[in-house]
């Protein structure tokens, strides 16, 4: 893919996004501002993952800390004690997650692989923990809740004015992580994930450089939160659970941490793939999870690395069928797990006495089981289809030999 084609994707992304919000109904405009939020706080979760190679399972620290912290200059401009605008607020946020992921990160960089991992998530349990006792910053269990008021001629009544708000902001803090990508920081990042005592035999100072990646990282889960609170003008100390920081990291590798918008794309769909799925499924968690199994062991480097490799080379018509195989055989395995776990559940609630007699639903499974099992049988064992086809073309049709007789 040209740099040219790239750029035009990017523009008609960005074109898309824009209009989106004057073409959908409110409800709409509500999720998509989250899908906004989700992408924003998974890219840059993305530089410390996918760019420096370190895995931090407390990134939801960052992420409240800029809500609350947004939250309390909201509470003391209703009062009148402060002023800034609206448009700005994100600011604060962003400088409250800069500042809290420097101190962490002058201790947790000090280790690296697990026990970087596990030292982060430390530190987030602990806030986890101590926000709901601490009334004074946190709110306590109930949290913290403030109005949006009117600044700069907008009222920011409306989830369309949110919305974009939160779409210049997005666009503002990717744009700044792409650009930092592409800087000699950048390049350094990407060293410390490939050979760090190489680094340090050349001269870099990799624990400051670590320091530094974290803290940008952290100033960018803060402005996530900050949009959070903006949008839903409340917050509470669930924001600080290992729960969100598992889910940016589900976001990051399913999307692939190799690829820079990979984490944002998958972050926006999973978001927004929930609030369909409810309507229609109490099981979509466990779909979720076998989302991420069936990526992880597909393929490591995630949805973005894939089709970064099929788009990188030449589309020759081996590929080709190698590529719809593959995309056969998921869809047949989807279906066919969709299929068995919503008939469990309704069996499970009752709901589908009737069917277990039925021959519908039983024909329908073994239909799909006996598509799969062909399937992963011509995708394993070629050379054996292969045979039996040139055996057919040997000997022929029993007419044929008819006629040849």
């Amino acid at each position: 893919m040209t740099a040219y084609v790239r750029y035009a994707l990017i523009a008609a992304v960005l074109l898309l996004t824009v209009i989106l919000p004057f073409v959908v109904n409110t409800t709409w405009q509500g999720i998509l501002t989250k899908m906004l939020i989700a992408a924003l706080f998974a890219t840059g979760y993305n530089l410390l993952l996918g760019q420096a190679g370190l895995l931090s399972f407390g990134h939801a620290a960052f992420y409240g800390i800029g809500a609350i912290a947004t939250l309390h200059a909201m509470i003391a401009i209703e009062r009148g004690s402060f002023y800034i605008p609206l448009p700005l607020l994100p600011l604060v946020g962003g400088a409250a997650g800069l500042v809290l992921a420097f101190i962490a990160g002058c201790f947790a960089t000090k280790r690296s692989g697990t026990y970087f991992a596990l030292v982060t998530l430390a530190m987030a349990e602990l806030i986890h923990v101590i926000a709901p006792m601490w009334e004074t910053v946190f709110g306590g269990e109930a949290g913290l809740t403030a109005m949006r008021m009117p600044s700069l001629g907008f009222s920011f009544g409306s989830a369309r004015e949110v919305y974009l708000l939160t779409l210049v902001w997005a666009v503002l803090g990717i744009g700044l992580l792409w650009y930092l990508s592409k800087t000699a920081f950048g390049q350094l990042t990407l060293a410390l994930n490939g050979n760090e005592q190489r680094l340090k035999f050349l001269g870099f100072d990799t624990y400051k450089s670590k320091v530094l990646t974290f803290a940008i990282s952290g100033m960018i889960a803060g402005l996530a939160g900050s949009l959070l609170a903006i949008a839903n003008e409340t917050a509470n100390y669930t924001l600080f659970s290992v729960g969100v920081s598992t889910q940016v990291i589900f976001h990051s590798f399913i999307g692939g941490t190799a690829f820079f918008f990979g984490p944002g794309i998958a972050a926006a769909a999973l978001t927004a793939i929930p609030f369909q799925l409810s309507n229609f499924t109490h099981f979509w968690p466990l779909y979720q999870g076998l989302l991420f199994m069936i990526v992880m062991l597909a393929t490591p480097a995630g949805i973005g690395g894939l089709l970064r490799d099929q788009f990188s080379g030449d589309w020759s018509g081996q590929r080709v069928l190698a590529t719809l195989r593959t995309i056969a055989l998921s869809l047949v395995l989807t279906v066919l797990v969709v299929f068995a776990v919503e008939w469990a559940g309704s069996l499970r609630h009752g709901g589908a006495s009737q069917s277990v007699s039925s021959v519908t639903p039983w024909s329908v499974a073994l239909l799909l089981a006996a598509t799969l099992v062909v399937l992963i049988l011509r995708w394993r064992f070629p050379g054996v289809f292969g045979q039996l086809k040139a055996s057919r073309m040997r000997t022929g049709s029993p007419q044929r030999q008819a006629m040849r007789g």
